[in-house]
């Protein structure tokens, strides 16, 4: 099979993702062991995040605390690391999702200046969320329409759950490639988000269609793009 370079729509998806309880390394388990499993079993096989690094760590020397690394379960953390893995929800009422890059620009033309000169500033990240509106998807806890409103669920049974508006931040991975097969490079943007707006409607035959907007929240991690190389 040709491995994917040149990417198209559907090699894309959107996760959001919750990070486990945190698990500290003793320089003897696994973070399959850790994860709950038995060695090499591959229970803590998975995307984790690193809260704490040892003075002599197990992670990779070119990571810092609030940086991602995926492995097969079989890393051994030392004493000290401390990380998270990532639970992972993929949402399958979005049909797409943009991240938009710019910085401001500041002018800094003097007298003597015969073209207007400009420095660059802060960079800014602007996001977008486009779906169809899925029962039990779109109003879940802390999600699209919970960022807003209030969902109230009642069961046959007569059992009630109450999801007052939670409009807290998410961790979101934006995939655009989602491949895991061997020789794909897996791919996606890591951010912290929080949801600015979201828009829900019915029209005619048409889809109950959504869209949110977002912007980078404060606080840990900074939106990076990772790749992997699937072996």
């Amino acid at each position: 099979m040709m491995k994917k370079e040149r990417l198209i729509g559907s090699d894309g998806k959107l996760v959001t993702v919750n990070l486990a309880s945190e698990v500290t390394g003793d320089g003897i388990k696994s973070l399959d062991e850790l994860a709950g499993g038995l060695a090499d079993n591959g229970k803590g096989s998975g995307w984790w995040s690193i809260t704490a690094k040892g003075e002599e760590s197990g992670f990779s020397s070119a990571l810092d605390v609030g940086e991602l690394f995926w492995d097969d379960g079989t890393l051994i953390p030392k004493s000290g690391d401390k990380c998270a893995f990532l639970e992972e929800s993929e949402k399958a009422d979005i049909n797409s999702f943009s991240i938009e890059v710019s910085r401001s620009e500041i002018d800094v033309t003097t007298l003597s200046d015969k073209v207007k000169r400009y420095r660059s500033g802060k960079t800014d990240m602007t996001g977008s969320l486009e779906g169809i509106t899925n029962l039990d998807i779109t109003d879940a806890a802390g999600y699209i329409i919970n960022n807003f409103i209030k969902v109230i669920r009642q069961s046959v049974s007569g059992t009630i759950i109450k999801n007052d508006v939670d409009g807290s931040p998410i961790y979101i991975k934006g995939v655009i490639q989602k491949s895991t097969d061997k020789g794909e490079k897996e791919a996606f943007i890591w951010a912290k988000v929080i949801i600015l707006s979201s828009s829900l409607g019915a029209s005619g035959e048409d889809a109950q269609n959504f869209s949110s907007s977002f912007r980078i929240a404060p606080g840990d991690p900074d939106p990076t793009l990772y790749i992997r190389e699937v072996g």
